[in-house]
């Protein structure tokens, strides 16, 4: 066969082209090859540098961790785990995992079941250490295959024994805090606007006396609870608190169905974002109804004080006034002012006696009370007479910290007693006065009550029996039983009570201690010493004497003579049921 010269020399050009060809792709691939092996020692470095970087982590985390295998045996454990078991690592590795929990742990069966089928717990759990001590711990463990494609369980272990600690810490402030609150009927409340929700501590709801199961905390229904008059100023203190960005404090009440009212004091601060838009109110809310009530009479008792028509001082245990109402200064010429700061020996005339003031302190200063009376000189100099009842005031120890004195101008009947020692109007069997001088005092003392509007007490008496004493042992002692009655009847009242001898057997007494219990008291009293009396006294018959007690109200004045009849009357009638009983 033969070939075409131009057909051989264009065989040999393909050839020579192809042999080109492949000599460019062995250099490419040659090329390649060194990229290929670059890019294997790039990628074994770094993956060299991430090793070693689990390496550091997994032997300096601040957490124990563990690797396990699928069965739970420990693989490997870094030097955390060991510190926190108090084990050397060839004491840790091989064992299982669960040799390390406490075993009184419930919460392990639940891990054990979640954690080996599935791989996957997040959860608390106790453990114990190689000293039998146990600590709390939070563990998160995985499951993940290694390179060998076998599976391997990665578990963290976080001590948690000072967490714990402070949640203790935190319970038990919580629970003083809730304990102070209810002690001292104290509540908080937060209301989040951006939420809308209200949100009241325990003691809140044991203040207004709601159940937390069936009351709905709400701004709402807190102000239905308000007393009505009481909801428009809520109101327009929130609103005024809010615009003016200040704080809220004031005092509300809570009317309740059984008809009780509860004072309670609320304080609130308002919390507000960069804009100036309200998000928060945080309030507390405390129940001052006893507060309330005892502040309120002591401001009733301070009204009675401030306007009575006694004066009233107070001084301090060195006897440095302290306060003195405004009939005080009346009396004396001496302000407020005046007289706060001072000594009541600024007071003093020179001519009371000074055994007065020894009975005085010595009275005081062993605890008791003591009366009696004063020539005292005003400040521009003019004398007074002045009946005082002095008390000491003791503190919650028993240690006395204050004296009050409540003293009564007495200078116009000083001034009627000497008009009737000057006119002779005493009875002279007994030392008392007589109808002419009693009627004297009497229609005076009328005269002062019906100005200050304080009522009297009348005390008309008897001598039971007088006569039957006269006739079977004599008048000698006839009046010596006269004299006896008048001592009885002086000694059972104050010295500023006017006690008179009207005639024969018959007495009586004015006394200016007129209250709801007075009749009773007197009554007991006389009684009392009438006992004494007798049981002391040996005398061949028992004293008795009846009384009729009545009391003159200013509100409804009568004549003195009307007032007289009344006690005689009274009298009279408990003389006939004595008589009725002894015949019994």
């Amino acid at each position: 066969m033969k070939f075409k010269k131009g057909s051989i020399k264009a065989g040999r050009v393909s050839i020579v082209q192809e042999f080109v060809r492949r000599k460019q792709a062995v250099k490419e691939l040659n090329r390649y090859k060194e990229r290929l092996e670059e890019m294997v020692e790039e990628r074994s470095v770094e993956l060299s540098a991430v090793v070693e970087r689990y390496r550091l982590f997994f032997m300096n985390s601040i957490d124990g961790m563990l690797i396990l295998s699928a069965d739970g045996t420990i693989m490997e454990a870094n030097p955390e785990t060991c510190r926190l078991f108090g084990l050397g690592e060839d004491e840790v590795c091989g064992v299982g995992w669960e040799d390390l929990v406490f075993g009184e742990d419930t919460c392990f069966s639940q891990a054990l079941a979640s954690c080996l089928p599935f791989g996957m717990f997040r959860g608390e759990l106790i453990f114990r250490r190689k000293d039998g001590t146990t600590f709390p711990a939070f563990v998160s463990s995985s499951m993940f295959r290694n390179s060998d494609g076998i599976d391997r369980l990665s578990m963290v272990i976080r001590d948690i024994s000072d967490l714990k600690k402070v949640e203790d810490a935190l319970r038990s402030s919580e629970a003083m805090l809730k304990e102070a609150q209810k002690i001292a009927h104290i509540g908080h409340w937060e209301l989040n606007f951006i939420t809308n929700k209200l949100t009241w501590s325990e003691e809140v709801y044991n203040i207004y006396e709601v159940d937390p199961e069936q009351f709905e905390a709400s701004f709402d229904a807190f102000f239905n609870l308000l007393a009505p008059k009481d909801k428009d100023k809520i109101d327009r203190a929130h609103s005024d608190a809010v615009q003016n960005k200040t704080d809220l404090d004031n005092i509300h009440r809570f009317n309740f169905p059984d008809g009780r009212i509860k004072y309670v004091h609320e304080t609130c601060q308002n919390f507000y974002d960069q804009d100036g838009k309200l998000t928060r109110t945080v309030g507390t809310v405390q129940d001052m109804t006893s507060r309330w009530l005892t502040e309120e009479r002591l401001r009733q008792m301070s009204l009675v004080v401030e306007q009575s028509p006694v004066c009233v001082l107070i001084a301090d245990v060195k006897g440095t006034i302290t306060y003195v109402n405004p009939k005080f200064s009346e009396l004396t010429g001496y302000t407020s002012a005046e007289a706060i700061g001072r000594n009541p020996r600024m007071l003093q005339s020179g001519l009371t006696p000074p055994e007065t003031y020894v009975d005085l302190w010595t009275s005081l200063l062993a605890g008791r009370e003591w009366r009696g009376e004063f020539c005292n000189r005003k400040k521009d100099g003019e004398q007074y007479w002045e009946m005082a009842f002095i008390s000491p005031v003791a503190n919650a120890l028993g240690e006395i910290t204050h004296f009050v004195a409540i003293k009564e101008d007495i200078t116009e009947r000083k001034l009627a007693e000497e008009r009737l020692r000057e006119l002779s109007v005493s009875d002279e069997l007994t030392g008392l006065a007589n109808r002419r001088g009693f009627t004297l005092l009497a229609e005076q003392q009328i005269k002062v009550a019906q100005r200050t509007g304080k009522g009297l007490v009348l005390v008309f008496a008897d001598l039971d029996r007088l006569k039957w004493i006269n006739d079977t042992l004599g008048h000698a002692e006839g009046d010596r039983a006269i004299r006896d009655a008048a001592v009885i009847l002086r000694n059972s009242f104050r010295a500023s009570d006017i006690v008179a001898r009207l005639g024969g057997d018959e007495y009586v007494v004015l006394s200016p201690e007129a209250s709801e219990q007075s009749e009773q008291l007197i009554m007991e009293r006389l009684q009392q010493h009438l006992h004494r009396h007798n049981s002391e006294v040996e005398r061949p018959y028992e004293l008795s004497i009846s009384f009729g007690i009545t009391v003159y109200d200013p509100e409804v004045p009568c004549t003195l003579e009307e007032l007289l009849e009344r006690g005689d009357r009274l009298m009279y009638e408990q003389k006939q049921q004595r008589k009725l009983e002894r015949k019994e």
